[in-house]
């Protein structure tokens, strides 16, 4: 039971990360936190004594496979905002967007 406890831990420090932090890589950060919880919570559920169910993990491979592809995307976009602002603070890219405006 404790390590549904601590699944649900490390959702709410994904979750917590993505809302606090201003920096665009630690936001990505807290969302694969979050992203890995709920694959562990996943096979966590799908286990059963010393049985595993296999529909349950092939589900989880396969949201840590879109996972996986989701944070290759959010990277490429982090880089090449980088490259454009000069900087990975959402706050200040925010207000470069309403100097365009």
């Amino acid at each position: 039971m404790l390590i549904f406890y601590l699944c649900g831990g490390l959702f709410c420090s994904g979750i917590l990360c993505m809302l606090i932090q201003k920096n665009l890589v630690k936001v990505i950060i807290g969302l694969v936190l979050a992203e890995y919880a709920v694959s562990l919570l996943m096979v966590l559920v799908g286990f059963n004594g010393s049985r595993v169910n296999p529909l349950i993990t092939e589900l989880a491979m396969v949201t840590l496979t879109i996972g996986l592809a989701s944070l290759i995307l959010l990277t490429a976009i982090s880089v090449r905002v980088n490259h454009t602002n000069q900087t990975l603070d959402i706050s200040k890219i925010n207000q470069l967007k309403e100097y365009s405006d």
